[in-house]
């Protein structure tokens, strides 16, 4: 089929679904953070093509996404399909549709309308990351048709059910970075903590269609990206944060990783350029 809403359409077929107890989860969730909680921790069985973290601070909760298996040029069509998915979580259970918004990395496409008739306005594009933000008081409002002692039975038996289940091997090993980047963590490092060898962990990254140093720069791109637009940090703590001691170096990995430099990607979230700084 060669359409341009199929992603979106995909989407909005996609949850509850039928995947046994998780359904059961869904469907049982008391609130929108129930929810994402069971879709972001067993993400292996909900959405196995990208990997979803939540990072919830004082006043936002952010959704971002991550290539689980070499997706390429279908990586557009899945996250327009995943995030159309995780906005309309609520609506199968009659509550109105949540306030989110969306991030895209890329570009805006040519069939921009099917994003607004899907997402709605609040969409951005050439963002750097990848990533769905909602105002954190709207995660716990509380659904009627929840029920805590079935989401939490459903829950007991999703884990009981992937106890046995190999876990995804790209996430995890961008999760460990991600858990460890104030450490900076070598490829030596990383491949000890999984028992096997360097030349090992990098072929089998390979055979993902990726590499330790694309998984390390994605992760500490969205943590810098997040700490500067979100947390109001200075380049000089997130430097810090991410154990690049020099501020010069800092802004020569951030030129890298982004294509701009960190006071220029700064002043364009001012002027909302090219993105929203005033999210929510």
């Amino acid at each position: 089929m060669n359409s341009n809403d199929l992603s979106f359409q995909f989407g909005h077929r996609l949850y509850p679904g039928n995947y046994g107890p998780l359904t059961e989860a869904l469907l049982n969730a008391s609130c929108l953070f129930d929810a994402i909680d069971m879709l972001c921790q067993f993400c292996a069985n909900a959405s196995p093509l990208l990997t979803l973290f939540k990072e919830i601070d004082d006043d936002h909760c952010h959704i971002y996404f991550s290539d689980s298996c070499g997706l390429k040029d279908l990586y557009p069509f899945v996250l327009e399909m995943m995030m159309t998915a995780i906005s309309h979580t609520g609506r199968w259970l009659g509550i109105k549709k949540q306030p989110w918004h969306f991030n895209f990395h890329y570009r805006k496409p040519v069939y921009f309308e099917q994003y607004q008739v899907h997402l709605g306005d609040k969409v951005n594009f050439d963002t750097q990351v990848d990533s769905m933000v909602i105002s954190k008081s709207a995660l716990f409002t509380p659904w009627k048709k929840g029920s805590a002692t079935a989401y939490a039975v459903a829950k007991h038996h999703v884990k009981r059910s992937l106890e046995h289940q190999h876990a995804l091997f790209v996430p995890e090993v961008y999760q460990y970075i991600r858990q460890n980047l104030k450490h900076a963590p070598s490829l030596e490092v990383v491949a000890d903590a999984f028992v096997m060898s360097p030349s090992t962990l990098k072929r089998k990254l390979k055979k993902h269609h990726t590499s330790f140093q694309v998984l390390q720069d994605d992760a500490r791109k969205q943590q810098a990206i997040y700490l500067l637009q979100y947390r109001g940090w200075t380049s000089e703590q997130v430097a810090e944060s991410l154990n690049i001691s020099d501020i010069n170096n800092f802004r020569r990995v951030f030129k890298r990783w982004t294509g701009i430099a960190p006071a220029l990607f700064l002043r364009r979230l001012e002027s909302g350029q090219s993105m929203t700084s005033n999210l929510i």
